[in-house]
């Protein structure tokens, strides 16, 4: 599991709910769990791939079932509800690093462009699936991986 490095957990702002940035610092699956670092930032979509691409790699992508269950376990205490994913646009196929994986893992009835637009994914740690949310939300924590 990883460890947490200055987190904190503000009001949510978002549906009622707290929304974060997961973005990752390289080597994406090659990073074995224990060597990551979390760190709470507050960013947009847009916002969090541009701060990760420069002082990290980018925004994380998930390709299978295991990195999935990593993140989950490592944030799992954390109060954590909803991070972003790299994951981005219609039809959902690449990742923010133009990489393509076949692995999905959505919420029954999503993507739905509820909130139009709705053109980035957002990982729900309380039930393991992904939704489709507004990029431009704000009121955003991030952990820096």
């Amino acid at each position: 599991r990883g460890r947490f490095i200055s987190f904190q957990v503000l009001e949510p702002s978002f549906h009622n709910n707290k929304i974060f940035v997961l973005l990752f610092s390289g080597g994406l699956s090659t990073l074995p769990p224990h060597s990551r670092e979390y760190h709470i930032e507050s960013r947009s979509w847009s916002a969090a791939q541009s701060y990760c691409r420069t002082y990290h790699t980018d925004l994380t992508s998930i390709r299978s079932k295991e990195e999935k269950s990593n993140i989950t376990l490592t944030l799992n205490e954390s109060g954590v509800e909803f991070v972003w994913i790299g994951l981005y646009r219609d039809p959902w196929a690449p990742w923010s690093d133009n990489t393509t994986s076949t692995f999905t893992n959505w919420l029954s009835g999503q993507p739905n462009n509820y909130f139009p637009p709705e053109d980035c994914v957002a990982f729900n740690l309380n039930t393991g699936k992904w939704c489709d949310s507004n990029c431009s939300t704000r009121e955003i924590r991030g952990v820096t991986e």
